[in-house]
């Protein structure tokens, strides 16, 4: 929920948000290395932000056959 509530502050204000997860010990390793953090913390996401400079492009998607598979039902 504080995503939703940050991503939603910050587009009031007119800025472009984008919200990537991590899953990599390597990053956490230079994480903890540039911000001296301990090594008990991970590096779950990260928030980008900022003053969008053009409008985002149309995203294609697959259709949601291809996309979600069901197995067993």
């Amino acid at each position: 929920m504080h995503q939703y509530v940050l991503c939603t502050a910050l587009e009031a204000e007119g800025m472009g948000i984008n919200l990537e997860h991590y899953n990599n010990p390597v990053i956490d390793a230079r994480f903890q290395t540039a911000y001296q953090v301990p090594v008990t913390w991970s590096l779950k996401c990260q928030m980008v932000f900022g003053k969008p400079t053009v409008q985002p492009g149309e995203k294609p998607f697959k259709p949601v056959e291809e996309r979600v598979k069901y197995f067993g039902a």
